[in-house]
């Protein structure tokens, strides 16, 4: 029913060229049978991530009604939400991201990508950030501004190399300590 031309057959075939040992020895083979064989569970990520599906419970429902996932299964059993969140986070995460990187990589050396131009998003916000806590880059030079002036003021240096050399040797005459209260001495607080 998936025409030969379908994009999922050619992504089928590229993936198949990959390195699975990694993902192999990552992915536990004690306790019970797994739903589905690692590198199928990788080719679904993939084809969804393609497909714009980020959701595990999102990719279980694709891997339940749609043909192209179900073609990618191989008519296997649709794996678990669980199962796909088990696989990004846990014991496997890394040979997943290397799995990412041979991917890119083959496609690179196909011509299929280029990374000529690369796009920043400059956006810079608070780790708790509200409704109003953007950070503007004209009040971020303001204070960079301010900072330094304040910094040649108390050292009389000026450039960055200088204060790190004065920083380093400063540091190396303070004995750290670590912990709350008043054990930290004047020079560590400052």
């Amino acid at each position: 029913m998936i025409p030969e031309n379908a994009p999922v057959r050619l992504l089928n075939a590229q993936l198949e060229e990959l390195e699975y040992g990694k993902l192999y020895e990552a992915y536990s083979s004690k306790g019970r049978k797994s739903a589905a064989d690692p590198r199928m569970l990788f080719k679904v990520l993939v084809h969804g991530y393609l497909c714009g599906i980020y959701s595990s419970r999102k990719l279980e429902e694709a891997c339940q009604y749609r043909i192209d996932f179900k073609w990618l299964l191989e008519d296997g059993k649709a794996p678990d939400h669980s199962t796909f969140a088990r696989f990004r986070t846990g014991r496997c995460r890394e040979a997943v991201e290397g799995l990412f990187y041979q991917f890119v990589r083959k496609l690179e050396e196909e011509g299929e990508t280029d990374h000529k131009t690369v796009f920043i998003d400059g956006t810079k916000l608070e780790s708790r950030a509200g409704r109003y806590s953007f950070v503007w880059r004209k009040n971020v030079e303001k204070q960079l501004a301010r900072v330094k002036e304040k910094l040649k003021s108390m050292t009389g240096l000026s450039t960055c190399a200088a204060v790190r050399s004065m920083l380093e040797e400063e540091a190396s005459k303070i004995a750290f300590v670590s912990g709350k209260g008043r054990r930290k001495g004047q020079a560590q607080r400052e």
